[in-house]
């Protein structure tokens, strides 16, 4: 569990389990622009493992500025020891500070460590080509691949060469048209996929005269765009692959969780009867 401050949440801070899934490492993941900054805290675990991902992961640990024990048990037998470790992108380590932070423990056995990294003051958008579906630029798209693809002359595909050449023209045709149709859009959570280049064109014309008929035109060409989006939509799915389902969000297709039935013996425990007595005979054979 982490807690991240909410002048962080343009960053979007991520949890990054893809990346090491250990109980004792954590990975939290700040995203500013195409950059991605890594932070990595870990709580107690085997030191060779974890020297091998902080490597994968460009990352060192960073000293604290008032070094001392992280873990004080309340049992005062156990002496207190040093098991939260924090670890930060190579280049940026050295400007980083983290301190231990004594006064935030609380009646927790752990003393918090807090970090201060630097960060550009403007986040660059997050930016990709695209191609607005069913646009005249998305026909245009297909009909070039429809004349460049027959365009290509195989010829013989004897050897590993061959195949090469092939599928580099072929590379190199749907690239060419679709560095040619594509355009840059600019990625955020209010992208809506029934936008397009008149709802643009009428909004920038709305903040250049801030008119109420201005607004009042942007205002219709936008609901005239979701009707002909989703009429579209509701076209295709009823009409083409007949999942009236997919229209609505609850009843969508799921993948199953990932998981692993209880062996006992070697055998896989797929009744009740059978995981009762798996857990019978290991109590017992545990006892004994």
């Amino acid at each position: 569990m982490a807690f991240v401050s909410k002048r962080l949440e343009k960053l979007c801070p991520l949890m990054q389990t893809d990346l090491v899934d250990h109980r004792d490492i954590f990975i939290l993941s700040l995203f500013q622009g195409n950059d991605t900054y890594n932070l990595m805290n870990v709580i107690g675990g085997p030191p060779s493992p974890l020297l091998e991902i902080a490597t994968d992961l460009d990352l060192e640990r960073t000293e604290q500025s008032n070094p001392g024990p992280t873990f004080i048990s309340h049992n005062a037998d156990l002496h207190p020891s040093v098991i939260d470790l924090m670890f930060h992108r190579i280049s940026e380590s050295a400007q980083s500070r983290t301190r231990r932070d004594p006064d935030s423990k609380g009646p927790t056995d752990h003393i918090p460590l807090t970090t201060t990294i630097v960060l550009d003051l403007v986040i660059e958008a997050v930016t990709r080509r695209s191609i607005t579906h069913r646009s005249d630029a998305e026909k245009a798209f297909i009909n070039d691949l429809r004349k460049g693809v027959p365009a290509i002359m195989p010829g013989t595909l004897n050897t590993a060469a061959d195949i090469d050449r092939v599928a580099q023209a072929l590379a190199d045709v749907f690239s060419s048209a679709w560095d040619k149709h594509s355009h840059e859009v600019c990625i955020t959570k209010r992208l809506q996929p029934w936008w397009d280049d008149e709802c643009t064109q009428l909004l920038s014309q709305y903040k250049l005269e801030n008119s109420h008929k201005s607004w009042l035109l942007f205002r219709r060409v936008v609901k005239a765009a979701k009707c002909k989006f989703f009429d579209l939509w509701i076209d295709e799915i009823a009409g083409s692959n007949k999942r009236p389902w997919d229209l609505m969000e609850w009843v969508k297709q799921r993948k199953l969780p990932a998981c692993e039935a209880i062996q006992y013996d070697g055998q896989p425990c797929h009744q009740m009867s059978e995981l009762w007595d798996a857990l019978h005979n290991t109590y017992n054979s545990a006892s004994g």
